[in-house]
């Protein structure tokens, strides 16, 4: 499953794949159903996931920088104290 492919909002990297897949879609509206747009879906999944991968590196660095700070500032109330 894939989300909504709306190219506005997220996955502006994807753009381009989620109208290629739009397009096969609506240009095979029955054959869609039997694997003539798989190579379009699976290359959008890749780059969706690459997406999310990145997304979670980026999350997981701040939120690593964002406990670091915390914990040097529970230092400073130990020694304070």
């Amino acid at each position: 499953m894939h989300p909504q492919l709306n190219s506005q909002h997220q996955h502006q990297g994807c753009a381009e794949l989620m109208d290629l897949l739009k397009d096969c879609h609506s240009s095979n509206p029955f054959m869609r159903y039997l694997g003539t747009c798989n190579d379009a879906k699976l290359t959008l999944n890749k780059c969706f996931r690459a997406e999310r991968i990145e997304r979670g590196q980026i999350n997981l660095a701040e939120a690593r920088a964002k406990r670091s700070e915390l914990e040097k500032k529970w230092k400073d109330i130990e020694l304070e104290a």
